[in-house]
């Protein structure tokens, strides 16, 4: 059912996911209709008995290594 869910029309070229607790963590690599990359990262978090909350972030291919960069400044950050 949660799959069902997370569908789009966009190919998924490679999956993984994560449980914590009541949050699953999915990150799916798409390819759109232009052949450009992208990331689907979902959070789907249970607030009552079957009762599913999910938010979702898509990260284009050209955006990726900033991404990462500035998630790298932020831990050596709070490492300080």
């Amino acid at each position: 059912m949660e799959k069902a869910q997370r569908t789009t029309n966009y190919p998924n070229l490679a999956s993984e996911n994560f449980a914590h607790g009541k949050k699953r963590y999915f990150i799916d690599v798409k390819k759109a209709a232009n052949d450009s990359h992208f990331l689907l990262i979902t959070l789907s978090e249970q607030y009552k008995e079957g009762e599913f909350h999910r938010q979702t972030v898509q990260l284009w291919e050209e955006d990726l290594g900033m991404f990462v960069f500035m998630i790298r400044r932020l831990r050596t950050a709070r490492l300080r």
